[in-house]
C-alpha cells in the first residue's frame, strides 16, 4: 500500500520532529500551571492557600523537569530514540514513565481547581455571583 511507504529520511526527521516536541510539551506544561499559580498568589492573600500553591508549583517545577530529562535520557545513546537500528542501545519504559507523569498531572489540575473554591464562596456577593463563579472553576474539571 502506497499511503505507509515513506522514505527513510522523512521517518528519521518526524521521529526526530516527536521527540523534540515531548520535550517542549513537559516545558509548556509546567509553565502553564506555574503561570496559573503565580496569578492565584497574586489574587489571594491567604496564607492557607498559598502553601497549598507553593507546594503545588514545587510538585509542577520537580515534575516538569524530571519529564523533560526523562525524555531527553530515555534511551541511551540518547539518538536510538528515533534511531531504532542502533545496536548496544538500551531505553527504560518510558510509557510508565508516561502514565505516571499523567496521573500526577491530573493531581496538581484537581488542586488547581479546587484549592481557591472555599475562597471564591467567601466572597461578599450574592449567591447567584459566588455559584456562577464557583461554577466556572467547577466547569475545569470536565
Amino acid at each position: 500500500m502506497r499511503c505507509f511507504t515513506f522514505p527513510r529520511f522523512r521517518l528519521l526527521i518526524r521521529l526526530q520532529l516527536m521527540f523534540v516536541a515531548h520535550v517542549f510539551y513537559a516545558a509548556a506544561t509546567a509553565l502553564t500551571k506555574l503561570s496559573i499559580i503565580t496569578s492565584y498568589l497574586r489574587i489571594f492573600p491567604h496564607s492557607t492557600l498559598r502553601r497549598v500553591l507553593y507546594a503545588t508549583g514545587a510538585v509542577c517545577i520537580g515534575i516538569g523537569i524530571s519529564a523533560i530529562f526523562a525524555t531527553i535520557f530515555q534511551c541511551s545513546p540518547v539518538q536510538a530514540a528515533w534511531v531504532f537500528t542502533i545496536e548496544d542501545s538500551q531505553c527504560f519504559p518510558f510509557v510508565n514513565f508516561l502514565w505516571a507523569n499523567a496521573a500526577i498531572s491530573i493531581a496538581t489540575d484537581f488542586v488547581l481547581v479546587v484549592a481557591p473554591l472555599p475562597y471564591l464562596w467567601s466572597l461578599n456577593l450574592p449567591v447567584r455571583q459566588r455559584l456562577a463563579i464557583c461554577f466556572l472553576f467547577g466547569v475545569s474539571l470536565v
